[in-house]
């Protein structure tokens, strides 16, 4: 099987470590444009290429993220690219790319991406989408009604990603 930085970084209980060092991406031309800058427009992400859509480090402020990224150089060597990159905290050369998890609205944006499919429906509902995700989005709603209410937005969301998926 092969590993998975992602999910380890959930069952290590460190996708919010990641978050507060703000390795995010906020949407899928964020992620998109930073795939094509390396590698062409024409480009399927994959494997170590998926680092490349990251935060480039130096070794010095790489390390503490060590099993969250990926060597700059195994990078260059897998794809006969050049990358030039300086470290985004202190400015030196950078050796390592860490992942960057995706926010609410980069997951729906991901998931045309890789699917093809068309998540206009999706993104109109990214209130109920971030509800669920976050249900203190229902603190104005009165106790008898935040159940119903949450079930609602979990079976629309539900409903919709299997159109799209299936």
């Amino acid at each position: 099987m092969e590993y998975n930085p992602y999910e380890q970084a959930i069952i290590n209980r460190d996708w919010h470590v990641l978050i507060d060092n703000k390795f995010t991406i906020y949407s899928i031309t964020q992620f998109t444009g930073r795939l094509n800058h390396y590698f062409g427009k024409n480009f399927m992400a994959r494997s170590s290429s998926i680092y490349s859509t990251g935060i480039p480090l130096c070794g010095i402020h790489s390390k503490h993220f060590k099993n969250y990224s990926y060597p700059i150089n195994e990078i260059e060597k897998d794809y006969a690219i050049t990358i030039n990159e300086k470290c985004a905290k202190c400015e030196k050369k950078a050796t390592r790319f860490v992942i960057s998890l995706p926010k609410a609205g980069a997951i729906i944006g991901l998931l045309g991406y890789y699917t093809g499919a068309d998540t206009r429906d999706l993104g109109k509902i990214y209130a109920d989408y971030s509800r669920v995700l976050h249900p203190y989005g229902f603190y104005s709603y009165s106790e008898e009604n935040v159940f119903n209410l949450w079930s609602l937005d979990i079976i629309r969301l539900v409903h919709l990603i299997n159109k799209i998926v299936f």
